[in-house]
């Protein structure tokens, strides 16, 4: 365990570390402030510190002693070794930027000597790497082997792919390969470490950006906009080594957040492989769709026949479907407007509304425990969510700027709900947070009583909710051939009945 003072009256910065699971704790002062410590996925007592300063330290013992590996390294973008792709699991990835010519660089390390001298392997200012688990911007041995002639736009690195586009040229790619000039964005994909080769769009497709959505299942997934797209993109599916595309669905919304950055409406569902939702923009219209074959076949969800109170909806198709809000949230420790979760699959639960078209201002809440296959009004109005125990316990507290005392709990995926007073003095909650564990029934509410307090922390524990241990006949289960898009079966996958239940 490495604790990070926030004292700023020291001169220099202290951590206190702790090798017995927090027991004790030993102060260790290091000549520099840390913004970041990136742990070492496998081995525990290598760490790396990235400064305030950019620069990147490096220590083999859980920071009792430090290295200076590099300076002028760009925020986020360091990577530890990539397994099944880079063979020395003590590779670091780094993107740094070089003074004298603006040069990215992709850095090895070797444990017990610096790093070797700078070696370009892009020319231009600072590329824009997209973080995630299995991210890099190294060749085969460590280091880049291409050379850009004019500054990238953009370098963001999914899994065991690597994507660079730059404006005009020439682009030497790798030796022996050039790509001629033009006024149009280039977009270049390396496999495995592989030398990097042009990505093959459609002939009628000339983009003007590319955001990678996934790259689950030996495909990427990416969003396009075309050059007459100005709130929409299009979404494309590549062949197994990223390099060929085909179109899958056309004007899926998007806006622009802070800092310039672009949201395309689309969200994966955890949980099970293959299942995205997007809300298409089509004569001003939103409409939610869903796919359950990575974009194959799309269809409109479909609408509950009542209400959460047994009403009939009236809402029949093709005039009137459910529609959802895909938005994140900016909190992490609450949930966006959808939220599924991989270790409850099926599970999903959304705010939204029913009608012709998505509305703004309408927040109802649904749920499906199939898929997206059938789903059913719970709420009239926006909560944050949190499953527990594979989903056994699902978890709604209101979002609201009012302080709150309740939360509400379902024990059948959302059938019924308790109600349960986790506080005598009503608190802003600022999040939740379950114990670690997938069959944890333990959470913690955490918040303050007053915008001038310290953090208030609850613990609601959900085991006295169960009188006894479930049986096999408390368990239902579905498999993935029941979903049905447009009339035609998905890809046949199944999975085994116990992955399918929950308690109900």
């Amino acid at each position: 365990i490495i604790l990070v003072s926030s004292s700023l009256s020291d001169r220099d910065q202290s951590l206190f570390l702790s090798t017995d699971e927090g027991a004790t704790f030993q102060k260790q002062l290091i000549p520099f402030f840390v913004e970041t410590l990136i742990f070492h996925p496998k081995e525990e007592d290598k760490v790396l510190a990235y400064t305030k300063e950019s620069k990147l330290y490096m220590s083999s013992d859980l920071g009792k002693k430090w290295t200076l590996l590099q300076e002028r390294v760009t925020k986020d973008h360091v990577f530890w070794a990539v397994s099944g792709v880079d063979a020395d699991p003590d590779l670091v990835h780094v993107e740094a930027q070089d003074l004298s010519g603006g040069k990215v660089r992709g850095k090895r390390h070797v444990p017990g000597e610096a790093f070797p001298a700078p070696s370009p392997t892009c020319q231009g200012r600072a590329a824009g790497l997209s973080p995630g688990p299995q991210l890099a911007l190294a060749g085969k041995t460590g280091l880049s082997t291409f050379n850009l002639g004019a500054p990238p736009d953009h370098l963001s690195v999914c899994f065991v792919r690597i994507w660079v586009d730059g404006k005009s040229s020439p682009l030497k790619i790798s030796p022996g390969r050039q790509a001629t000039s033009t006024n149009r964005t280039k977009y270049y994909v390396s496999y495995r470490r592989s030398e990097f080769v042009l990505m093959k769009l459609p002939k009628y497709a000339l983009p003007k950006d590319l955001q990678i959505i996934s790259t689950d299942e030996n495909q990427v997934f990416v969003a396009v906009q075309e050059w007459y797209q100005a709130d929409t993109y299009n979404l494309y599916q590549s062949d197994p080594r990223g390099e060929r595309y085909s179109l899958v669905l056309q004007d899926v919304r998007s806006s622009r957040q802070a800092e310039e950055s672009v949201v395309v409406d689309i969200l994966e569902v955890r949980g099970v492989k293959g299942v995205f939702l997007a809300n298409q923009k089509v004569d001003g219209k939103v409409m939610t769709l869903i796919t359950y074959n990575k974009g194959r076949d799309w269809d409109h969800l479909r609408p509950p026949s009542t209400d959460m109170n047994g009403k009939p909806t009236n809402c029949k198709p093709p005039d009137c479907h459910l529609h959802l809000h895909l938005r994140w949230a900016d909190n992490p420790y609450v949930s966006g407007t959808v939220h599924t979760k991989d270790t409850a699959p099926g599970l999903i639960m959304g705010a939204g509304n029913l009608g012709s078209q998505l509305v703004e201002y309408k927040e109802e809440m649904y749920i499906t425990s199939d898929c997206g296959h059938t789903w059913r009004q719970v709420f009239e109005e926006e909560h944050h969510i949190l499953y527990l125990d594979h989903g056994g316990v699902i978890v709604a507290i209101k979002d609201t700027s009012i302080p709150l005392k309740i939360l509400k709990f379902s024990v059948d995926e959302g059938l019924t709900w308790s109600t349960h007073n986790f506080t005598s003095t009503s608190v802003f909650v600022d999040g939740l947070l379950s114990e670690p564990g997938d069959e944890t029934l333990v959470m913690t509410v955490f918040g303050h009583i007053s915008f001038r307090s310290d953090w208030e922390l609850v613990k609601v524990d959900f085991r006295p909710s169960f009188s006894r241990q479930c049986s096999e006949e408390d368990y239902g289960s579905w498999d993935l051939t029941d979903l049905q898009v447009g009339g035609r079966w998905d890809r046949g996958h199944t999975r085994p009945s116990s992955a399918g239940q929950r308690p109900r």
